[in-house]
């Protein structure tokens, strides 16, 4: 999703993974401050993108992750293929790269040795409205289902790696107005939310109502860690949600 804005929405770095049955998360943050409303909490986590084509969704893997691929997105296809994403271990070290395709294999996946990267932003509005997108329909993982205002990888850069400082392993939580511009091949629909209107659809997403879908990842920032991050948002004080130290097993 492109936005018309004078700096960078945000970069969040996750280590990322199936989250089927049994499957726990890590998360830790970390808060600099950016401007008066806008802070950079670090999450570390496994996040759900074990699915098929046409994924299953709220941690239930569907069969086959991505190596059912006939159909697949001409775009959606190169992009899975020609990315590298980079390979982490539970620490959050770099141990290697591989192709976003390999990263999302459910075999790989299973057999634990595709953690990595990935980034998720969170954009609000003057009205303290949470920004949502709907995938598009010709994404490999979670088409058509409704999550944070962006979620994508750091890509793997060999000469950006040797003096790494965990750069990419940050989330703004951005307060601003911005003019959208989303690119159809990544979204089918935005929409801001506020509080209620988010739970509303987290409701109808759990009772199956109107084809109402939500990303686990996103799922799980909301049950964990979101309806604080929001005060915060609302009330100034980002730096209140900074902890270094922890690290979070969902």
């Amino acid at each position: 999703m492109a936005a018309s804005a004078s700096r960078p929405l945000a970069l969040l770095a996750c280590t990322s993974a199936s989250l089927g049955a049994g499957r726990r998360a890590w998360a830790r943050l970390a808060v600099s401050s950016y401007s008066a409303r806008s802070a950079l909490p670090r999450l570390r986590g496994r996040r759900s993108f074990a699915t098929s084509a046409r994924g299953a969704v709220m941690g239930n893997p569907g069969p086959g992750a991505v190596d059912a691929d006939v159909g697949m997105d001409a775009v959606q296809r190169r992009l899975m293929f020609e990315d590298e994403c980079i390979l982490v271990d539970e620490q959050d070290n770099v141990i290697g790269h591989e192709s976003k395709y390999n990263c999302h294999l459910m075999e790989k996946i299973e057999a634990g040795n595709v953690l990595h990267r990935a980034f998720s932003v969170f954009l609000f509005n003057s009205k303290y409205e949470l920004l949502l997108q709907q995938r598009s329909a010709t994404k490999v993982t979670f088409p058509l289902v409704w999550t944070n205002t962006c979620c994508s990888h750091p890509l793997y850069r060999e000469s950006e790696l040797i003096e790494e400082n965990c750069a990419v392993d940050y989330l703004l939580f951005m307060v601003r107005d911005v003019k959208l511009n989303p690119n159809p091949e990544e979204v089918a629909d935005v929409k801001y939310v506020n509080r209620d209107q988010l739970k509303e659809l987290l409701r109808k997403a759990d009772a199956g109502e109107d084809g109402v879908k939500m990303s686990p990842w996103f799922r799980l920032v909301v049950d964990n860690f979101l309806m604080g991050w929001w005060d915060h948002v609302e009330q100034g004080t980002l730096q209140g949600a900074a902890d270094m130290k922890t690290i979070h097993k969902l």
